[in-house]
């Protein structure tokens, strides 16, 4: 029986990433102990981990909207139709354009036609 897990397998057992587990022990979240060269988490830690933290809550959502569309339309809900245009047309400003705003095609002068 296994007392102690390194952190690779502390971290697939939570269900986590590596960087996720390294972030929770630098606050404190969980604790380790060194073994050699080692970083090796005792179960105990892991099991106690786990028992305090709060259960999920789950709310219900409409199936055929997805989060992106809630989030669009929670932010565009507050907005007057004015300050919605203006938003999208200076969403990206022409001199440091993000990659997603070229990747649309803001920024650009409109191509000419032949």
């Amino acid at each position: 029986m296994e007392l102690l897990l390194s952190v690779a397998e502390s971290a697939r057992r939570l269900g986590i990433g590596r960087t996720r587990f390294f972030e929770l022990l630098k606050a404190e979240e969980l604790h380790a102990v060194r073994l050699g060269g080692r970083t090796l988490i005792p179960i105990a830690e892991l099991e106690r981990f786990v028992a305090q933290l709060p259960p999920r809550e789950r709310t219900i959502r409409d199936p055929r909207r997805s989060g992106r569309q809630r989030n669009e339309e929670d932010r565009n809900s507050a907005q007057s139709p004015e300050a919605r245009s203006m938003s999208i047309l200076t969403a990206c400003p022409s001199a440091s354009l993000p990659s997603s705003c070229r990747r649309a095609g803001w920024g650009r002068p409109p191509k000419e036609k032949t």
